[in-house]
């Protein structure tokens, strides 16, 4: 269980409307000086979707750093509670509102996986329900669809729909890398993590078929869990070659799909 949310990492900041101080420090790895700078912003009444944003992106990238325990928790449990209550600010769209609340659930499912294992199994269907939640209000939204996918690529098969959602998790599994990709079909990190979910997953066109139940049928029934994989890599080779600035997580996943491509020849 010590992979638990590991794939919750895909949720890498994108600093398109930030602060341009903050931004220069994240993109030093200055993680702790960024979040002392977004705090001093907020204590000064900046509530801004700019900042929340950033905000969540800083917590959840040190809650992913070799920092102390302790130090962790204390960056989470201070970015929680004002996502969580200014996620819905009536002047913020929709889609605005998904995004933060979307920050406040991965930095709530990071803290449970910070406790343990029986604390993060014990948050899964709140995980699942927050994810829902900003998906209904912006259904184009791809992370949220990821998250689920990636929650029941981490739990054993045998622990079966821990969610408590009445469904096959690793079907169910299937289906939100689908939705997420639809969304976003050049997501280098999404693109990789999946063909390596599916992978593991090691299903034949059979089993897929099997295990739809009757669902509408889609194109992905049509391939093996190793044949879609091996069109996903692809994709992420091709995504990746395609830009001219790539982050450092970009270069990271081209390296591990190359990997995986070697794996599957």
């Amino acid at each position: 269980m010590k992979k638990m949310f590991m794939l919750f990492a895909m949720l890498f900041p994108v600093f398109l409307y930030a602060q341009t101080d903050v931004v220069a420090l994240v993109r030093e790895g200055k993680f702790d000086e960024a979040l002392s700078g977004l705090q001093a912003e907020i204590k000064n009444g900046d509530l801004s979707f700019e900042t929340l944003e950033m905000l969540g992106n800083v917590a959840f990238q040190i809650s992913e750093s070799k920092g102390s325990k302790k130090n962790i928790l204390e960056a989470i449990d201070w970015a929680m509670p004002i996502l969580e209550k200014n996620a819905f600010q009536q002047d913020f769209s929709p889609a605005q509102q998904a995004r933060i609340f979307h920050k406040y659930n991965t930095l709530f499912a990071k803290k449970a996986q910070l406790q343990g294992a029986a604390a993060a199994l014990k948050v899964l269907p709140q995980v699942f329900d927050n994810a829902d939640k900003s998906i209904a209000l912006d259904p184009d939204f791809a992370e949220p669809y990821f998250v689920k996918a990636s929650v029941d690529d981490e739990v054993p098969a045998v622990m079966g729909d821990v969610a408590k959602r009445g469904e096959n998790p690793k079907y169910r599994m299937g289906i939100n890398i689908e939705l997420a990709l639809e969304r976003e079909p050049e997501n280098i990190y999404f693109l990789t993590q999946a063909a390596a979910a599916l992978m593991k997953r090691n299903w034949s066109v059979a089993v897929r078929e099997k295990n739809a139940d009757g669902a509408v049928k889609n194109k992905m029934l049509l391939l093996s869990d190793k044949e879609e994989a091996k069109m996903l890599l692809t994709r992420a080779v091709a995504a990746y070659k395609s830009k001219s600035n790539p982050s450092q997580i970009e270069k990271e996943k081209y390296e591990q799909a190359l990997k995986l491509q070697a794996k599957l020849h």
